[in-house]
């Protein structure tokens, strides 16, 4: 019987230890809405998501750098043409930043972004 019991308790520790050590869903950041080149972030980070949307007359752009600006590792280049559905679209991550995440817009009317992250 105790070897039961202590098997249980050792499974619900486990259990617990996995529960509390994942980051809770949910816990990631937003930029706000973005209409020109940003320092989003300083530091390590994950993007778990990017929106990037159009006016429906110009295409844009968004370069994101690991970088606290505008040069270095280009980790993800998205672009949206402005007859694309809905005028704008949304991806998932590209991955983890080390350096921060720096964000480069670029249109020849009105667009805005999101970059979602989670810090690490």
């Amino acid at each position: 019987m105790k070897t039961r019991k202590t098997a249980l308790k050792t499974a619900l520790l486990l259990f617990a230890l996995l529960v509390f050590s994942v980051p809770a869903f949910g816990d990631a950041i937003t930029s706000g809405r973005l209409t020109a080149d940003k320092l989003v972030f300083t530091g390590k980070c994950a993007i778990t998501a990017v929106v990037l949307k159009t006016d429906a007359t110009n295409d844009a752009s968004l370069i994101i750098y690991d970088n606290t600006e505008g040069s270095g590792k280009i980790v993800a280049d998205y672009k949206v043409t402005s007859s694309d559905n809905q005028d704008g679209r949304v991806w998932v991550s590209p991955g983890y930043m080390e350096n921060g995440i720096y964000a480069d817009v670029t249109t020849d009317g009105t667009a805005y972004f999101y970059i979602e992250y989670e810090r690490r």
